[in-house]
């Protein structure tokens, strides 16, 4: 990823389609990054926080964390605000790129009477990111099921290869070598993982988590 540029951009829209600001992800020369808002038009009088997701499918109203979440401080209404999210080389991958979405919400503050019932806030704004930093990964093929690399593929209609779940016994390297690619490249695509510990940014495998092998879906 370049130093000292722009590397994505989105309009943030409410629930109406209107832009109630602009968010760009930038780095500085040192290679930093940067979410940086526009200032943000809203009459909504209650504490506002933000976050960049990895899921795309952010939905006004309920809000849930699903997915790889980047966690943004409290906003300022009609105040441009720009939010450090570490260097480029300690994110995972070293690349932001598989953060899709920016989200606007109001969290909840208060349990309802009858329990939590899954929704952490309610969402005001989203913004779609739209990335110019070009992914090139060379073309993944499923050599076949082996030692250390013997769980299902999900295909694409065109019958390429755009999951895998691992199974017990899977290391990375096994993985990576039945898809012909290094490692890296499957870090790579699986940026922001989701296993059932939780978030994983480190080169093990875990039993139940799902890889990605398709750049379109990163």
């Amino acid at each position: 990823m370049p130093a000292d540029a722009v590397l994505a951009s989105g309009p943030v829209l409410d629930a109406d389609g209107a832009t109630i600001a602009t968010v760009d992800i930038v780095t500085d020369a040192a290679r930093n990054a940067f979410a940086r808002f526009s200032r943000l038009d809203t009459s909504d009088p209650r504490p506002l926080q933000g976050l960049l997701r990895s899921t795309p499918g952010a939905q006004y109203g309920c809000f849930n964390s699903e997915g790889y979440g980047f966690g943004l401080p409290s906003f300022t209404p009609d105040v441009a605000q720009e939010f450090p999210l570490g260097r480029v080389d300690d994110l995972p991958s070293g690349d932001p790129s598989f953060l899709d979405q920016a989200v606007i919400y109001a969290p909840v503050t208060t349990v309802p009477p009858d329990g939590f019932d899954g929704c952490y806030g309610d969402v005001i704004g989203i913004a779609a990111l739209s990335w110019t930093h070009e992914q090139v990964v060379p073309r993944l093929t499923d050599g076949g099921a082996r030692r250390g690399a013997s769980g299902s593929v999900t295909v694409t209609d065109a019958g390429t290869p755009l999951f895998y779940d691992v199974v017990a016994g899977d290391t990375l390297t096994d993985v990576a070598e039945r898809f012909g690619v290094d490692p890296a490249v499957i870090l790579y695509l699986s940026a922001g993982r989701i296993s059932p510990q939780g978030i994983v940014d480190d080169p093990l495998v875990y039993t139940g988590e799902r890889l990605i092998l398709d750049p379109a879906a990163r």
